[in-house]
Formats: C-alpha cells, structure tokens, sequence
C-alpha cells in the first residue's frame, strides 16, 4: 500500500469523508525561539502535514493547509488566535502536529462547530508505508471487531490480561 493510498483511507475511512466537504490540515512550523532541539520533530509533522494537503489537493478535494510557528513546545498549547480564523469551520480537521492540540480550545472550538477532528501528535510518515500502523486492512479490522464485539454480548465475564494487565 503507498502512503498515499493509507492518507486517503485516513480521509474516506476513518473521518467518513464525502465528496464536496472541506479539509484543512494544520501544520506547526519551528521557529529559533522553541530552540534547535525541537526543530526535528517539527519539521517531520510538518513534513506529514503537508504531504496529507498534497495528497488530498491531488485527489480532488478541498483541502487548505493552516501553518502556524510554534513558541511555546508542549502538548496542550493552544493554537494561535490566527488559526481559529483561518481553520474557519471546516468538516475534516487533520492535526498531524508536533505537539498535541487535543485537549485545548482550538480543538474544542472545531468540534462544537461539528468538525471531525483527527488528532496526531508525533505522527510520522513511516506510520503511513507498508508494515505502519495506518496500512491495515479496514474489512479485516472491521470484521474482527464485529467478531470480538458479539463474543464479548454473548460473555458474562471477561478477563483482559496483558504484561502489567489483569481485569
């Protein structure tokens, strides 16, 4: 599977997209202030962000790219007063960011406007290619959970073990 194809999976499966809905894709850019150290792991979100914007632009959706400098380099910084305008109301949100906005306004204000948001801290490219957690077969996932969902409604008791697990 190319990473392009896991992308549009991303788009079509897992956010429902249909055709004539908007996307924007948020991307954190480094700046000197957050330091060399971080610079990094920003510019591969970065990298990621917009290999999704291009990917979709190339399929024919409606996709923006929403940039931002990073100054403060922490999961739960807010995004910057310009992006709440420039991300506008979108119906697909993509947050393949450096640091997490998943629990912030920003990501609150997208979802009481009825975005579907996808929150992806620290994602990479790699998560995308062949063997990466986004190159899944989404029949096979769907089939086992339906599998797994009747075995646990006809179960009374269940028991989860795991290293360091036992419920």
């Amino acid at each position: 599977m190319s990473v392009e194809i896991a992308i549009l999976n991303a788009l079509h499966v897992n956010m429902g997209y249909k055709r004539g809905e908007n996307v924007v894709v948020i991307a954190q850019r480094w700046s000197e202030q957050v330091g060399e150290e971080k610079r990094a792991a920003i510019e591969r979100s970065h990298n990621v962000a917009r290999l999704m914007h291009e990917t979709f632009l190339t399929e024919g959706v409606d996709s923006r790219l929403v940039e931002y400098d990073v100054t403060e380099p922490r999961n739960g910084a807010d995004a910057p007063a310009n992006v709440y305008e420039e991300a506008g109301s979108p119906d697909v949100m993509f947050m393949p960011t450096a640091y997490s906005l998943t629990h912030t306004p920003f990501r609150q204000f997208l979802t009481e406007r009825g975005a579907r948001v996808a929150s992806m801290p620290t994602f990479t490219r790699q998560m995308f290619e062949k063997g990466g957690p986004m190159d899944v077969d989404y029949e096979e996932v769907g089939h086992v959970t339906h599998e797994i969902a009747e075995r646990l409604r006809a179960s009374r008791y269940v028991r989860v073990t795991a290293p360091g697990t036992y419920i």
